[in-house]
């Protein structure tokens, strides 16, 4: 899955946010049991990247999906 996100920041305040934007997802994408890479460059050529290289191990009542489970009911998908 590709992603791209374009913003009407400048690009002073894409560098300023850009770690923020990297944690929520990071946070968001720690709660899956998926490996994955995110990788930010901002209009200042600033790079941020994440990996994650060990799926995460997921069974019945792990606090995990349970999380994931309460995060995701806030959404609906049409």
């Amino acid at each position: 899955m590709d992603l791209r996100f374009i913003s009407t920041l400048t690009p002073d305040d894409e560098d300023r946010y850009a770690p923020m934007i990297l944690a929520a997802i990071k946070a968001l994408l720690d709660l899956t049991p998926i490996t994955y890479s995110v990788r930010i460059t901002t209009a200042n050529a600033t790079v941020l990247h994440h990996t994650k290289t060990e799926p995460t191990v997921v069974g019945p009542g792990d606090p995990h999906v349970e999380r994931l489970a309460a995060y995701a009911s806030r959404f609906s998908v049409s």
